[in-house]
């Protein structure tokens, strides 16, 4: 998965908006850990960006791309910045809360089928 320049200017400026300056950032690259083969192992494709003055870090191995794995940290970097300037929810957590109501409300309709009533 390449990521084309659109995309990284576009969050870019997003961090931006929220009063992030890209030049500010300390971005490092490491040795990524776990399964993934010789190739993951002896590359410096992981990268940790970290944001000083927000008391932000974020990392990303999930790729074998340095530049999605950088645009990926910028993604999460973006959505935890959100989260603590604006108090807005990250999309992760919207997903999870969704998952937990649906849960919730299973969890009920079957207690109330399979348990009966007890007089």
């Amino acid at each position: 998965m390449t990521v084309s320049n659109e995309k990284v200017l576009l969050i870019k400026k997003k961090l931006l908006d929220l009063g992030i300056i890209f030049s500010k950032l300390t971005i490092t690259n490491f040795i990524p850990s776990g399964k993934g083969g010789t190739k993951m192992q002896k590359t410096h494709s992981a990268v940790r960006v970290v944001c000083p003055h927000l008391d932000i870090t974020v990392s990303c191995q999930k790729y074998r791309e340095k530049e999605t794995n950088l645009y990926t940290a910028l993604c999460k970097l973006y959505s935890e910045a959100a989260k603590k300037l604006l108090g807005e929810s990250t999309p992760q957590e919207k997903k999870m809360d969704k998952i937990r109501k649906a849960k919730k409300k299973r969890k009920a309709r079957a207690k109330t089928k399979y348990d009966p009533p007890k007089t």
